[in-house]
């Protein structure tokens, strides 16, 4: 999981992303996929002014490279107030990446990723760019208060009827942090994992493993009260989560055995 801007050189990050999945696949024997946020802050509307392909012809270039499966949050968050992003804006420069990009690069799924109620807006759908340039939705998770909140389970239900599977794009134990484990785990985990077995439709999910008050000073955005979020620093956090991974919903799917006399084989 990753950031990175419509305008910026790719190049170092993806160096650094192949060598950690290089990595990964010579460890494991399997390639990861890559969960990248695509933020259009600062260069939506000049986005939308520009009839040059020529940064989207960098960008499909840059991740066919990658050689791995890419998820694709274009423009997250867009019903965030700190966005602030025009509806009909973002929808235009949404469909014009995604279906650019789709065309080109067949391992990849666009996601439509909103944030949740305690940090955006109720009416989400203002931004929904439409389902023929969707594979994915999304939500961003951190509060407690969002996981079962009446807007949050509307979103789910909605992402139903479209037929899409959701993604919460990003999740973090906010204002709580990772210690004590004990308490971390009954008031921000145990929730968390509530709402994936109880809402089918969530096929995946992404943790944010950050100290956030260094990066709160660092980046100087106010997160100094969110916690520190790094499963390492809590070592009795390690097995509950590790018990908790063992359950099937989180395993993919092992190929069946196949029979030389089965026809479809």
């Amino acid at each position: 999981m990753d950031y990175a801007g419509l305008y910026e050189d790719w190049s170092p990050r993806i160096k650094r992303w192949s060598a950690d999945f290089d990595e990964i696949e010579k460890t494991t024997g399997k390639r990861p996929s890559l969960q990248l946020g695509l933020y259009l802050l600062g260069s939506l509307e000049k986005f939308n002014q520009d009839a040059s392909d020529a940064d989207l012809e960098r960008i499909a270039e840059d991740l066919r490279q990658l050689n791995a499966p890419v998820f694709l949050r274009i423009g997250y968050e867009p019903n965030g107030a700190w966005n602030a992003y025009p509806p009909e804006a973002y929808k235009k420069a949404f469909r014009r990446i995604a279906t650019f990009l789709r065309e080109r690069l067949p391992n990849l799924a666009v996601v439509w990723c909103i944030v949740a109620q305690e940090g955006g807006t109720a009416d989400s759908m203002r931004w929904y760019p439409g389902d023929d340039v969707t594979d994915w939705w999304g939500i961003d998770l951190f509060s407690v208060s969002d996981f079962f909140h009446p807007q949050t389970k509307l979103f789910l239900e909605e992402a139903e009827k479209h037929r899409f599977p959701v993604m919460i794009g990003e999740a973090t134990p906010r204002y709580i942090g990772v210690t004590p484990a004990a308490a971390a785990w009954q008031r921000w985990f145990v929730p968390y994992f509530s709402l994936m077995r109880q809402q089918p439709v969530i096929k995946a999910s992404s943790y944010i493993n950050w100290n956030w008050p260094v990066w709160s000073e660092k980046i100087g955005i106010d997160w100094k009260n969110w916690g520190d979020a790094r499963i390492e620093t809590s070592p009795d956090l390690l097995p509950l989560l590790r018990d908790e991974y063992k359950i099937p919903l989180y395993q993919h799917l092992a190929p069946q055995e196949k029979s030389p006399d089965d026809p479809k084989n």
